[in-house]
């Protein structure tokens, strides 16, 4: 047992002295490490996948099943969550009043670019074919591009121009290739169908 002198003469770490040792020894939380490396894998493979190519009717043939078009994630795909992983250009195909089957049959290809900044989205359709009755098509190219705006939410986002509402619901990958399905509603109330695909 240390003697009242060897007692007084020890160190004694102040509260101040104790504050100061911890401040520098501060490092970030070790949880967040992993979470900015799936973020920054999320975000090198959508820019390895973006693309400005002008996309086709035939590279969606993927939505469409045997009961209509796919709404929903198909089984044993891989969800993509992280909100960077959305980023940068796809293709995208979109069908006008999907439901009006004795209607007429409207479909339309685009190229769309997403951005992400925090919980914010941007969402701009380059405008490029459309085609009724799968029938003649009509150049788009001079119409100016439309950005939609708006927040992440449960694995995709919504986001608005004026009266026009784009929903994105699902992400995911399969092979070597990303997926998106969503809906979008036009100015005068007219539902849509709208597929994303890339490369």
């Amino acid at each position: 047992m240390p003697s009242e002198a060897e007692e007084s003469d020890s160190e004694i770490v102040t509260p101040a002295e104790s504050d100061t040792q911890t401040d520098e020894n501060v490092q970030p939380p070790v949880e967040s490490e992993p979470e900015q490396e799936q973020r920054n894998e999320a975000y090198e493979e959508a820019m390895k996948l973006s693309t400005n190519a002008r996309p086709s009717f035939d590279e969606f043939e993927w939505c469409f099943g045997q009961n209509g078009l796919v709404y929903m994630q198909p089984e044993g795909t891989e969800s993509i969550t992280d909100p960077l992983g959305f980023s940068g250009g796809w293709k995208a195909m979109v069908i006008y009043n999907p439901s009006n089957i004795a209607g007429t049959f409207i479909r339309e290809l685009d190229n769309v670019n997403i951005g992400i900044y925090g919980e914010s989205v941007d969402f701009t359709i380059d405008w490029y074919l459309m085609s009724v009755d799968i029938g003649e098509t009509t150049n788009e190219e001079s119409m100016p591009d439309t950005m939609f705006i708006g927040e992440y939410s449960d694995g995709g986002f919504r986001a608005f121009n004026g009266q026009r509402t784009v929903n994105m619901v699902s992400f995911w990958r399969e092979g070597e290739s990303q997926y998106a399905i969503g809906t979008l509603t036009t100015e005068d109330g007219l539902p849509a169908y709208i597929a994303l695909k890339r490369p």
